[in-house]
Parts: C-alpha cells; structure tokens; sequence
C-alpha cells in the first residue's frame, strides 16, 4: 500500500472515528469492558496496559478501573523518542500532558516497566481487519516496541480494541507491522 493511500486511509478512518457521537462513544466502552472482561486470557493476567483515549480512540478507562478492582496491575505508555515504557496507574495517579498532548502518568523513570515484562497491552489502532491487522497512527511507536514479538510468543498479549466502525475489509500490512494477537470492539472479539 502506497504512503498515499495510507494516508488517506488514516484520514477517512479518524473521520469514521470522530463521527461517533459522544454517548456511543461511551456505550461502546463499556460494552468492551464487558466484552473484554469475559476472556481468559484477561482474567488471568496480573498486568494489564492500555493507553489514555484521545479523538474519539476507544476508552479503556472502565476497563482499566474493573482491572484495579480485580487485583490487577495497571500501566499507561510513556513516549520517548523512538518506543513506549509503560508507567503505573492507579485511582490516584497525577496525570500530565505526555508526547503528542496525550495524558500520560506523571511518575519517576525508575518505575518504568518495558513491554516485555507486562501480561497483557490493549492498543490503539484506527482501523483492523479480519486477519488481525492493525493500522495505527503512523509513528510506529507500538509496532518498534513490540518488534520482539516477530519472534517470540506472547507475553504481552496483545489486543488491539476499537469500535466496531473500524473495521475494514482488508489491511496490506507491512513488514514492520505487528499483528494483534486479538482485536476485541463493544460488537465481538476478533480471534
């Protein structure tokens, strides 16, 4: 696919994405929450990332406080200049404005945790396919963070989550890409 036709791909599903009025919006996430509660392989992890919504992105945020309440450990990304860590997030963090305007936890370097010591990452993406292909912003943050997944198993499970209108026939992923190991909307859980 041509950078051309990335990019416009992006533009229409940002449009797509933005169109959804606010109250959908909210009924999806906790449509999700209760979707993505049910799997196994949530239920079993003791970690859970996820990322703070912007521009109409799908909200983990209910996910996140049922994950608290559940024992679970919780965790923001923090941008740097080329990848994500992932900082601690509970009821009580102090957010501030991270990279790109993006709220993120404000915590010391020291409690930094890379992606390969987390269970499970729910990520962002603004349009998927049946095959588990994501297309995400176009900074390739998540997919250099997760490149050692080309070779090598979960952990972290990787679950991209959206809402249902993001879902398009079919993605030509690139060779950088990295393909979810379960995408889950407010509809069903894509395997």
């Amino acid at each position: 696919m041509s950078a051309d036709s990335l990019a416009t791909l992006r533009q229409r599903a940002r449009q797509t994405r933005r169109a959804l009025p606010i109250a959908q919006q909210q009924a999806n996430a906790r449509a999700l929450r209760a979707n993505l509660s049910q799997l196994p392989e949530i239920i079993s992890a003791k970690s859970l990332a996820a990322y703070a919504a912007v521009n109409g992105e799908m909200d983990p945020a209910h996910t996140l406080t049922w994950a608290r309440a559940t024992g679970k450990k919780t965790y923001l990304p923090i941008v740097s200049a080329s990848h994500l860590a992932f900082a601690p997030v509970d009821d009580t963090s102090t957010m501030v404005e991270g990279k790109f305007g993006i709220p993120t936890p404000d915590c010391a370097a020291s409690s930094l945790l890379q992606a390969d010591a987390l269970d499970a990452v729910l990520v962002p993406l603004l349009a998927f396919d049946d095959r588990l292909n994501r297309l995400g912003m176009g900074g390739g943050f998540y997919d250099r963070t997760f490149a050692f997944r080309t070779d090598s198993a979960p952990p972290p499970l990787l679950i991209g989550i959206a809402h249902a209108c993001q879902k398009i026939a079919s993605l030509k992923p690139q060779s950088w890409d990295i393909p979810m190991d379960i995408i889950v909307t407010e509809a069903g859980v894509y395997r």
